[in-house]
């Protein structure tokens, strides 16, 4: 609290590590001769994460997913890991916004996606830096110049007048110490070494726990994620992974992921009045319920959507791109289609987990018959498994 209390310093005395290294993710310690402390923590006053070496994540350290991810790469010729990379950066801009139930239109995926492939070449976060991505990403009428100066909430009015609040960020006045504290955290975290997963972790969750801004905090909370990967040197340079893609089809276990954490905060939330506007007011202190989370279960939960990304969307994309060239002439054997019609077929059918929808059968591909189209279905089916 910033204030010294009228003790003497302890004297001569061995030092203790303020959290043991045995049970939690822990930081280098700077020694505190006053009170013979290791301040081995991975935060400060301002915000400090726990973690707990949980069986859990223990076992999928044991994993070594950078390793399986060069040598994954190794296998494939550059120019097949560029042409992967142009779908997978797509790919993972899409289930970003699918995650939020949106849609992006062209504009704001091409947005995303170089914001994206700037992950790797972003030097150390500060305020100014996050402010400047949100308004790369966001509608003009909502970006902010700086963290938001009013209370914002995550809700749902089923019945007009009639609102299910789901998550109370901080106050407005908090948010500027906890961003200070959180990237100070981040800063220390990627100074010691700690593991990627759980910097991504705490710096990723930790954002959108904290959602400063209006709009943008769910899809910078992604970038997060992979900016932090890069910066730990997690893949081989210019290699993203759809770590969306896995959370989009996981999405009832992201939320219940999530609500490790703000359903106990609900509970602790509860003088606030939302006015017939919609804007809500809480007239009770809460910053400290942000500061000191335990993100246990939430590392838990990104180290297996990443072992997923690995060994699913990432590695399946590249032996499906070593065997496309395959796929299309097999096509091409069936029906002499076009090359852009293959490709539409093929992205089509992909979409749909191995078959053609009926909406896309009568707007693109009437021309082909029923037994054409079940044995294109096969062929990529056979190949892309």
């Amino acid at each position: 609290m910033g204030i010294r209390l009228p003790i003497d310093n302890i004297g001569r005395a061995s030092y203790v590590s303020l959290v043991d290294p045995n049970t939690y993710y822990c930081a280098h310690p700077p020694k505190s001769p006053r009170h013979r402390i290791l301040n081995n923590l991975l935060g400060n006053k301002d915000f400090c994460p726990l973690i707990r070496k949980s069986t859990k994540l223990r076992s999928f350290e044991t994993l070594h997913l950078h390793d399986e991810i060069v040598k994954l790469a190794s296998q494939f010729n550059p120019s097949l890991l560029s042409r992967a990379m142009r779908y997978l950066y797509t790919k993972e801009t899409i289930a970003s916004w699918e995650i939020e139930r949106e849609k992006p239109d062209k504009t704001r995926q091409a947005k995303f996606i170089a914001l994206l492939e700037k992950g790797e070449k972003v030097g150390d976060l500060s305020k100014r830096m996050l402010i400047e991505m949100q308004k790369e990403i966001v509608d003009p009428r909502f970006l902010l110049n700086d963290y938001r100066d009013f209370q914002n909430y995550i809700g749902e009015e089923p019945n007009l007048g009639e609102m299910i609040v789901h998550f109370i960020p901080p106050k407005p006045e908090d948010i500027a110490s906890l961003m200070d504290g959180l990237l100070a955290c981040s800063s220390k975290m990627f100074s010691n070494n700690i593991s990627a997963v759980i910097i991504a972790t705490v710096l990723a969750l930790g954002f959108v726990f904290l959602h400063p801004f209006w709009d943008g905090n769910g899809r910078l909370h992604r970038f997060l994620i992979h900016y932090t990967l890069h910066k730990c040197g997690f893949p081989p340079k210019g290699i993203v992974f759809p770590v969306s893609a896995v959370i989009l089809r996981e999405l009832s276990r992201y939320d219940s992921v999530l609500e490790c954490f703000s359903k106990p905060l609900l509970a602790l939330i509860n003088n606030y009045t939302i006015n017939e506007k919609g804007e809500m007011r809480v007239d009770q202190k809460t910053c400290d319920f942000y500061r000191f989370i335990d993100f246990t279960p939430i590392a838990e939960f990104l180290y297996w959507c990443i072992e997923q990304t690995v060994h699913t969307d990432f590695e399946k994309e590249l032996h499906f791109l070593s065997q496309y060239d395959l796929i299309k002439q097999s096509l091409k054997n069936i029906v002499d289609m076009p090359d852009q019609l293959i490709d539409l077929f093929i992205k089509c059918v992909r979409q749909n987990e191995g078959s053609l929808s009926q909406r896309k059968r009568s707007s693109h591909f009437s021309m082909l018959t029923d037994k054409e189209i079940s044995e294109m279905e096969v062929v990529i089916q056979r190949i892309a498994q």
